[in-house]
């Protein structure tokens, strides 16, 4: 009798199914909407968080690539790797003026799976932000209430 059995899939190995983004200021009039200032670039904290098999990734052995694009194109770009969740202290993103910026997540693991998500974020005197401000969201991949949209790479 010959019993073969395979090892459990290695935590490398498992896809993503999943990535939270989320943004904070104190500059915040509603979610994903924040006051821009004259004088000076607008800062915005983003926390990515990813999932797998219904638990949050919050170990090593991840590429995580930002990448932010407004009007006149792409404005930054920031890599970062190892860490596979970048919510404990965020990202500081700066965007050089008023308008709708997209913020691109792609967070890759080492074993070759990736997973890539979008967000909107709107900057912007306060007083043309509340008749901007589109009330809904929407989720693919996520939980109920995430503001995210993905797919799998």
């Amino acid at each position: 009798m010959l019993i073969v059995s395979a090892p459990p899939a290695s935590a490398e190995y498992t896809p993503i199914d999943y990535i939270e983004l989320s943004t904070w200021s104190y500059d915040e009039i509603a979610p994903d909407v924040y006051e821009g200032n004259l004088f000076k670039p607008t800062q915005f904290a983003l926390y990515i968080e990813p999932w797998s098999q219904g638990k949050e990734l919050i170990g090593i052995g991840c590429k995580t690539t930002i990448t932010v694009r407004g009007y006149f194109g792409i404005i930054g770009v920031n890599e970062s790797s190892g860490r596979c969740n970048t919510s404990n202290p965020g990202t500081t993103i700066e965007v050089p003026f008023d308008g709708k910026y997209q913020i691109t997540a792609t967070v890759s693991r080492t074993a070759g799976t990736s997973f890539t998500a979008t967000k909107d974020v709107l900057i912007g005197p306060a007083s043309f932000i509340p008749a901007a401000v589109d009330t809904g969201s929407a989720a693919i991949g996520g939980p109920t209430g995430s503001s995210t949209t993905g797919s799998a790479g």
